[in-house]
């Protein structure tokens, strides 16, 4: 955008206040207790939002800003306060945890900082961890929860990327010939004047990556999830409060002389979840769509010409700290093989897990004994999945005497789990599998090693479950879900033995389903 673009807009152009009707739907607003984040909060309380999820940093400033829009609108029982931290990576998971009501309709990423001080957050500069990364991170760890709602109630979730019109202030340092980020992260080179805006520039070429990801292999030739950038134009905010120098004076007068109101800001926020799929991977200047010649420079593959992969480097450069290709691969945006059957341990893309079992030598000294992947792997449930036994024992103490535990874990393949003992067990879900509803006789301690699972009890309650999140389950009907539609999911299961259990003067059986044959090999 030109200075002339951008005065003319400032001065001349106002966005209308929107009149799209949000009945019954549900609305993540990241970063709402102030500002532009605040009054878009206010224009969808007055337009019949559902569930309207305010996200602070700080829980009891959060709950201040609720209770203000309930009295000025009139509105209550319907704003949800959750406490979300953009500078904290497990804040953001921990939020995400958060998010499992049956639907959400559309995400405002509104949450951002403006600030010439180089701060460390995260492993990064700040503004890369607040304004990209963390951002980022939040909205590819949404995706299965928004692919869901997609699929359950027949709507079509929206993501919304808070950028800025000084997006094209400045070239991305370093873009052609190194790192972005490692350029970005060097204090040495920083230029924070630059870096707001360059912040920005990356979040609307990652938006558009994320929404070329999301239609590599889109479902029945539709868009299921739009994703959009766009500017709400120079507001008068808190945003420049840690700004200062020249810039922080300029950006001030500028302030005095063209600046919208918080209001009007917050109606540009709100009309860019009200759009369709037309502005799916486009970028939104006071309400329209508005891509211009400058994207092409970035998004232009010309450096890739000899190879397959069409992405450009400053996407895929900006993509590496995510860490989300192998830590969170949550659907689409993970570049995975096709799905197809497990036909053996690991799943295909998955790593090759180890076992090592100790033990002593002749001088009483501890030793590695064993050191391979496992003595017994099933394929189960005609290729959706594939068990590796890590250990198995029998009798509680264990007697490991001349290494009588060791033996009967080699020499026995155990049924789901074993009477008077123990079995620990890896399992690796194919890409999407949903496993029969089914419980054992036992606790059942389930850690994600891999990918995000949804486990779903028979009453119907779900829990979304990310890498290092456990469950213990004690003898209660069950499902477990891959939600990576792409690739393959691991998980860790210790189930030991129980006593006869009753629940409300009723015993409780075993229920394996189509299970059993799986494990028939080893009635006891």
């Amino acid at each position: 955008m030109s200075a002339l673009s951008f005065l003319y807009s400032q001065l001349f152009v106002e966005p209308p206040v929107p009149t799209h009707d949000f009945q019954g739907q549900t609305v993540i607003i990241t970063g709402s207790n102030r500002g532009i984040g605040f009054e878009a909060a206010r224009h969808l309380l007055r337009l019949n939002v559902g569930r309207l999820i305010l996200t602070a940093r700080s829980a009891e400033k959060g709950q201040i800003a609720a209770e203000t829009l309930e009295r000025s609108t009139g509105r209550s029982g319907v704003i949800q306060v959750e406490e979300l931290d953009m500078a904290n990576q497990e804040s953001v998971q921990r939020f995400v945890t958060r998010m499992e009501m049956h639907r959400i309709d559309a995400v405002l990423l509104n949450a951002g900082i403006y600030t010439h001080d180089f701060v460390w957050a995260d492993n990064h500069e700040s503004t890369l961890t607040v304004n990209v990364i963390n951002t980022f991170l939040l909205a590819i760890l949404l995706l299965p929860v928004l692919r869901r709602s997609a699929d359950t109630c027949l709507i079509k979730p929206r993501i919304s990327f808070v950028a800025s019109d000084r997006h094209g202030m400045y070239d991305i340092p370093g873009w052609k010939t190194h790192n972005t980020f490692q350029v970005l992260n060097d204090p040495q080179q920083a230029r924070m004047h630059e870096r707001y805006p360059v912040s920005k520039l990356l979040e609307i070429l990652l938006a558009k990556a994320m929404a070329k990801q999301l239609d590599s292999t889109p479902s029945n030739g539709t868009i299921n999830i739009i994703v959009n950038s766009f500017t709400p134009g120079y507001c008068t905010s808190g945003l420049i409060d840690n700004v200062h120098g020249i810039t922080g004076l300029a950006l001030w007068l500028l302030s005095k002389a063209t600046a919208r109101t918080t209001e009007v800001g917050g109606r540009t926020l709100v009309a860019a979840i009200a759009q369709g799929e037309n502005s799916h991977g486009k970028y939104l200047n006071d309400g329209h769509i508005d891509e211009y010649e400058p994207f092409q420079e970035y998004l232009s593959p010309y450096d890739f010409k000899a190879v397959a992969d069409p992405m450009p480097s400053i996407l895929r450069s900006a993509l590496s700290p995510f860490d989300i290709f192998t830590t969170f691969t949550l659907g689409k945006i993970a570049m995975s093989a096709p799905k197809a059957p497990v036909t053996k341990f690991p799943a295909e893309g998955l790593r090759h897990a180890r076992r090592f079992i100790t033990s002593h030598n002749k001088e009483g000294k501890g030793v590695f004994a064993v050191d391979d992947d496992g003595d017994h792997h099933r394929v189960m449930v005609d290729g959706l999945a594939v068990a590796n036994i890590i250990y198995s024992t029998s009798g509680n103490p264990v007697d490991m005497n001349d290494d009588k535990d060791m033996v009967y874990a080699r020499d026995n393949e155990p049924p789901i789990h074993v009477s008077n003992g123990s079995v620990v067990r890896l399992i690796d879900f194919g890409p999407g599998v949903e496993s029969p509803i089914h419980r054992a006789l036992s606790i059942d301690y389930g850690i994600v090693v891999e990918g995000a699972f949804e486990l779903t009890l028979d009453s119907g309650e779900k829990k979304l479950m990310l890498p290092g999140d456990m469950s213990v389950n004690r003898g209660c009907m069950h499902i477990w879900k891959n939600l990576d539609e792409n690739r393959p999911g691991r998980m860790l299961f210790v189930l030991l033995d129980v006593t006869p259990t009753k629940v409300n003067g009723e015993e409780i059986t075993e229920h394996l389903g189509i299970l059993e044959k799986d494990y028939a090999h080893a009635k006891q």
